[in-house]
């Protein structure tokens, strides 16, 4: 029970079922991974055995071989490879994360550096944009811990909070805070 449009597309499959591809290459390589839906070009093209996700834009999930994950917008989560349980929307959003699992991005190039940190939500566009490495952090807001690279553990809520942060650890900041 699986659909494909698209040059390319769903062209590897072997077993899996309940899949949905549309788009050049969607989901080009995948033998098993069942109940997938990818929708634009090159939308889960690598994934092979990674189930249970949902990719909608250009180069979404591109290199994608891990399971539930969400990835709407153009390259998002594009270069996740076995991070599991995420979820970004927005173009760019996590598009270098290639193992930081459970994190949410949301907005043009939140998070869009990050690739092993893990446990992240950035909400907010350019949010946790600078962030590689660390882990538990929460930035709510228009760039909020936008420089922030290897600080974990920090909170940060409304526009620029805590934008020039770079490795602190434990800092929170709230509305009307300085």
């Amino acid at each position: 029970y699986s659909g494909a449009v698209g040059l390319s597309a769903l062209g590897a499959n072997t077993t899996a079922s309940y899949i949905t591809a549309i788009g050049n290459d969607s989901l080009k390589a995948n033998t098993t991974g069942a109940q997938n839906t990818a929708l634009g070009s090159g939308t889960l093209e690598t994934n092979t055995t990674g189930g249970g996700n949902v990719a909608i834009g250009n180069a979404a999930l591109y290199t994608n071989n891990a399971s539930n994950s969400v990835a709407v917008g153009k390259s998002a989560l594009e270069a996740n490879t076995t991070a599991a349980g995420s979820t970004a929307v927005g173009a760019f959003a996590a598009d270098a994360n290639t193992t930081g699992s459970e994190i949410v991005a949301v907005g043009i190039s939140s998070l869009s550096a990050n690739t092993t940190g893990i446990r992240n939500v950035a909400v907010g566009k350019e949010s946790l944009m600078a962030n590689t490495t660390a882990q538990d952090n929460t930035a709510l807001g228009a760039s909020a811990l936008q420089d922030n690279v290897s600080g974990s553990y920090n909170t940060a809520v409304g526009n620029y909070s805590l934008t020039n942060n770079t490795d602190a650890i434990v800092h929170n900041i709230l509305p009307g805070e300085t």
